[in-house]
């Protein structure tokens, strides 16, 4: 009798303790994330850290921007520089001036050859930085036209103009055969004279003619 009183006390002893034991552990679930009685998830159950905001999300990229390309200003165009013209310098009117050579002249005849001596050349050049004009006479001693400036015919005047700087060359002759001179000695000049008779230029001559 007092056997099966101790089995029946042992058996709801045993019977209590399991359900101790399981209300602990139904109790233990919802502070186990979630888990059913066998250790598993329950379903629809927020995992730990579910709640923080944001979380599961992928973060979006920080986008670095291009930097801006440093422009390098153009270089300002250099100015042409304006040249002045070079003012034109009006020379000083220089008076006249006539360079002759040879400044004298020497002919020599002998009346037996019957023949002139031979013409001598004169050259005359302007020398002054104007356009000048000149007249040229040819004059003896003694009166006869046996000097002369040589041309077609032969001349004892003659005139020209000259730009500065330009040069002339007259043949001067000495007359001898057709003046019948005796045999001596003759002078004469060639005078050259400005048109506005300010200068004057003179080449004496010598004749000597011998038999």
């Amino acid at each position: 009798m007092w056997s099966l009183l101790a089995l029946a006390a042992l058996v709801v002893i045993i019977a209590s303790a399991a359900l101790f034991a399981l209300a602990n552990a139904d109790g233990s679930g919802g502070q186990n994330n979630g888990r059913d009685g066998h250790g598993g998830y329950l379903a629809g159950t927020s995992t730990a850290g579910d709640d923080t905001p944001g979380a599961g999300l992928t973060p979006t990229p920080t986008i670095t921007p291009s930097p801006t390309p440093t422009l390098t200003p153009s270089p300002s165009p250099t100015a042409t520089p304006t040249l002045n013209p070079t003012p034109t310098v009006t020379p000083t009117p220089s008076p006249p001036c006539l360079l002759i050579l040879p400044p004298t002249l020497s002919f020599s005849a002998n009346i037996g050859s019957g023949n002139d001596p031979p013409s001598q050349s004169l050259s005359l050049q302007n020398c002054s930085n104007q356009i000048s004009s000149w007249t040229g006479n040819a004059s003896t001693t003694d009166g006869a036209p046996w000097l002369n400036f040589a041309g077609s015919p032969d001349t004892q005047n003659v005139s020209f103009t000259m730009n500065p700087g330009d040069t002339l060359r007259y043949a001067i002759d000495a007359l001898v055969i057709e003046n019948n001179l005796s045999p001596g000695s003759y002078s004469g000049t060639l005078t050259f004279t400005s048109s506005d008779g300010s200068k004057t230029v003179v080449i004496n001559v010598s004749l000597t003619v011998s038999s």
